[in-house]
């Protein structure tokens, strides 16, 4: 003996339309909705990249390298404007650029030096949003052998 029942289309479009409100809750909370509370210092990280995508805290002219900047909240979502600041550490920067982390990445990319302005030696960039300090990264700026 067979027992099928017939589920009422309005039941059915109820049901389904409580699935749908509990998957997007369920989804939104996983990915922190836009409100985390989770402190800027575990949001935020800049990394320097050598020419080879390795992170390093010495860059060579004529190698190549990036400035690499992170906004965990923003992965697949929308831009996060940012600024990059370099120079001494402890001092004003000597150069600044302002950039959009799309999806939560954003890139700086240099083929060979750094502009004139920026002198050679120990460094600091640093990473502004909303005009705060949200990441650091030291490194020692060298001229290439050769």
């Amino acid at each position: 003996m067979r027992l099928r029942q017939k589920i009422p289309a309005r039941t059915v479009l109820v049901l389904t339309l409580c699935l749908t409100i509990a998957m997007v809750v369920a989804v939104t909370t996983a990915v922190g909705g836009g409100q985390s509370k989770a402190p800027p210092p575990y949001r935020y990280a800049g990394v320097v990249e050598n020419g080879r995508g390795a992170p390093a805290h010495q860059i060579t002219t004529g190698n190549g390298f990036r400035f690499l900047f992170f906004d965990a909240l923003s992965q697949g979502r929308r831009s996060k404007r940012y600024k990059l600041c370099l120079g001494p550490p402890g001092k004003s920067p000597v150069r600044c650029w302002r950039r959009n982390a799309r999806f939560g990445l954003g890139r700086l990319v240099y083929p060979g030096m750094l502009p004139s302005n920026v002198p050679f030696g120990v460094l600091a960039a640093r990473w502004f949003v909303n005009g705060q300090i949200v990441a650091t990264w030291q490194f020692y700026y060298v001229r290439g052998g050769g």
